[in-house]
């Protein structure tokens, strides 16, 4: 196990700008952290208004251990999206319910690109 203790870098405001958590990890967990802390903790921070961004973790996470952490595009993100909220009838009568996004209810590649890219990958 590798110890990583809590440590804040604050800038020249005194604002904290790194914040590193006290928790037990394996090395292997420790470097991943530590080489993607900022990407993990603005995930930490990112309010959720509705499971859109969830959708799209889930839908990089899917690309597997050699790509999850590349950026994504909303073209390539768009049809496991899709899919993912049309597979359950409470996903899409919940989350897919305005007029904008009931004109998705049928596979749209540059609509549901136009809506990643608008809601989940800019806010």
């Amino acid at each position: 196990m590798c110890l990583i203790l809590r440590k804040v870098i604050y800038d020249e405001t005194l604002n904290p700008i790194v914040t590193i958590w006290a928790e037990e990890l394996a090395r292997a967990e420790a470097e991943v952290y530590l080489a993607h802390h900022t990407w993990l903790e603005e995930v930490e921070r990112t309010t959720m208004n509705k499971s859109y961004k969830m959708v799209l973790m889930k839908v990089m996470l899917e690309r597997k251990e050699t790509k999850w952490y590349e950026p994504i595009t909303p073209v390539e993100a768009a049809r496991p999206f899709h899919a993912f909220f049309m597979a359950k009838a409470y996903r899409k009568n919940t989350d897919f319910n305005d007029k904008t996004t009931k004109k998705l209810h049928a596979f749209d590649e540059q609509g549901m690109a136009k809506l990643i890219a608008n809601m989940p990958m800019t806010k």
